[in-house]
C-alpha cells in the first residue's frame, strides 16, 4: 500500500489503509527501548536520531524533536493531524 499508485488506483483502500496505521501508531506506547536510548542519548554532551520509523515514537518517548531526522517523514505531520 506504501505505493502513490495505489491513491489513483483505489484511494479508499489506500487511505483506509493509511488510516488504520494512523490509528495503531496514535494508540501505541514507545517501548522500553526508547527510554533505555533515552537515557544514553541524555547521557553524552550531545545527540541526534536518525531513524527511518514514521510512528513518530522518539518524540513521543521524550527525545528532543529538534535532533531527531525521520527519513521517510512522520504520519502525525502529514495524515489526520
Amino acid at each position: 500500500m506504501a505505493n502513490p499508485t495505489n491513491f489513483y488506483t483505489n484511494a479508499q483502500l489506500a487511505w483506509a489503509f493509511y488510516g488504520h496505521r494512523f490509528k495503531l501508531y496514535k494508540d501505541t506506547m514507545p517501548h522500553k527501548g526508547y527510554e533505555i536510548l533515552l537515557k544514553l542519548a541524555k547521557s553524552k554532551q550531545d545527540y541526534y536520531v536518525v531513524t527511518t520509523n514514521v510512528d513518530g515514537h522518539f518524540k513521543k518517548a521524550g527525545f528532543d524533536e529538534n535532533k531527531i531526522y525521520e527519513f521517510h517523514g512522520n504520519i502525525n505531520y502529514y495524515l489526520f493531524a
